[in-house]
């Protein structure tokens, strides 16, 4: 069911004025994440592109797609167990929350921790994103 008053023409620089205490037309949506699985849901199928993430973030009615680049903050499997997997998508789904140690407790771990190094981080889909954008729309992350 399509939501009559939903506005679907996105305006990225309504979202900017917002965001520098400006007068805007309305009050954007804003979120810093949304979990795949509800993506998904929404969407009644997989997201499974970048074409498949503007197509949610369009369809809610939100300004912008959220992006962020990818990177590996624990390649070492530093204090990993059990309790979690890996989605499709790369996110992590945990069965529930660790309740005994964290990755670092102390400066030892953390000395010995593998940090990621800026050459890491994957921005590509940052250019990739250009071509699959509705005009107004625009990307945060």
């Amino acid at each position: 069911m399509t939501n009559q008053y939903l506005k679907l023409s996105p305006d990225i620089d309504n979202l900017l004025k917002t965001l520098r205490n400006q007068f805007a037309g309305y009050i954007p949506l804003v979120e810093l994440g949304i979990h795949p699985l509800i993506k998904e849901k929404f969407l009644s199928k997989k997201i499974v592109d970048l074409n498949d993430e503007v197509e949610f973030w369009y369809k809610a009615g939100y300004d912008y797609v959220k992006l962020q680049p990818k990177a590996d903050f624990n390649p070492m499997q530093t204090g990993s167990d059990k309790n979690y997997s890996y989605n499709d998508d790369g996110t992590v789904f945990r069965k529930w929350a660790s309740e005994n140690k964290g990755v670092i407790t102390n400066v030892d771990e953390f000395e010995q921790y593998q940090f990621p190094s800026t050459s890491d981080f994957d921005y590509h889909n940052f250019d990739k994103i250009k071509s699959h954008l509705p005009d107004g729309m625009g990307v945060i992350w």
